[in-house]
């Protein structure tokens, strides 16, 4: 892969459904319906990138992709308004943003493995995001996807069924 070095077994992370972060990939199988999200953790030359993006599995029933569009909607709004960063952030530094979006409450429980969480209520929750570089004239989002015009994949099937 050209130098760069990715930990797959340390730093990528499987929620789906009602875990909320830090799913730990285990021998579920993914059912029609189901939302997982994919938070992948990149470390090259020094550097750390984080980026996740939530996924259909299959038939989503509509409340469920209503959920996924909202999670994007707040990250992308919140980029927007990431310009707010600079000053308090100088060129060079970097940073995350992940709204993660529950469909009920918004308390969490912590499985045992003190490492995933999971919506308190058993409903779903969405996440996205992107790792940004603060730059002299704004903020460059470095884990955008390089295609399609880094719209997210779960994009991809609904502009399909249009």
């Amino acid at each position: 892969m050209g130098g760069l070095q990715v930990y797959w077994s340390s730093q990528t992370r499987e929620s789906v459904n009602e875990v909320i972060c830090h799913g730990i990939p285990d021998t579920r199988k993914l059912e029609d319906g189901d939302i997982v999200n994919v938070d992948i953790t990149v470390y090259y030359k020094g550097y750390h990138g984080d980026l996740n993006e939530t996924f259909y599995v299959g038939k989503v029933d509509e409340r469920y992709k209503k959920l996924v569009r909202v999670a994007w909607e707040c990250l992308d709004l919140a980029i927007k308004e990431e310009n707010k960063a600079i000053g308090i952030m100088k060129p060079g530094h970097s940073f995350t943003i992940e709204p993660m979006i529950n469909e009920g409450v918004w308390r969490d429980e912590m499985w045992p493995d003190k490492w995933t969480a999971v919506t308190e209520d058993g409903k779903r929750s969405a996440q996205f995001e992107h790792t940004l570089l603060v730059t002299e004239t704004g903020c460059e989002i470095l884990t955008r996807r390089r295609e399609k015009n880094a719209q997210p994949h779960f994009m991809d099937s609904e502009n399909n069924a249009e």
